[in-house]
């Protein structure tokens, strides 16, 4: 059990090291396009979870095209073998959006693992480009029951 332990603490500093080494190339690469702002919005339950929405906005509120964009971000790969799971980050150059996108899922791994499962949860990860402020808005949802038992 501590074996599981040291490695679940082990691979959460990696994601947490991540997320914090790609925020700098996401504001350049964001800055470079002339975003302003980022709306990132995720669902998930029952074992399964997505991006709903991807917005990027220019200080006129117009709507930016991430179709050709790219950055070049950590990216991990995990890695099964014959001496157990082993991951591997290296940089990589990727779309904007993908980027984005790994970086939210990255959030939610370090902050909110298992987001995705039971009642699930969601959620909005905002980006001021300008002041460099990240947010993320995390709701949980469960089912609550309440049991009684009478007797006569």
């Amino acid at each position: 059990m501590t074996d599981f332990l040291d490695t679940m603490a082990q691979h959460k500093h990696r994601v947490h090291a991540r997320l914090m080494a790609n925020k700098q190339p996401l504001l350049a690469a964001l800055r470079q396009l002339g975003a302003k702002s980022v709306v990132i919005t995720y669902a998930g339950s029952g074992d399964s979870g997505q991006i709903e929405s991807l917005t990027v906005r220019d200080s006129q509120e117009q709507e930016l095209n991430l179709d050709a964009p790219t950055v070049t971000v950590l990216q991990s790969e995990g890695i099964f073998g014959d001496d157990g799971f082993r991951e591997r980050t290296e940089p990589r150059t990727q779309p904007l959006k993908e980027a984005l996108e790994s970086f939210v899922y990255d959030w939610l791994e370090d902050t909110q693992p298992g987001w995705e499962i039971n009642d699930g949860s969601s959620g909005e990860c905002t980006i001021d480009v300008e002041d460099a402020r990240f947010n993320l808005d995390h709701t949980n949802y469960y089912t609550e029951s309440s049991s009684h038992g009478y007797s006569l």
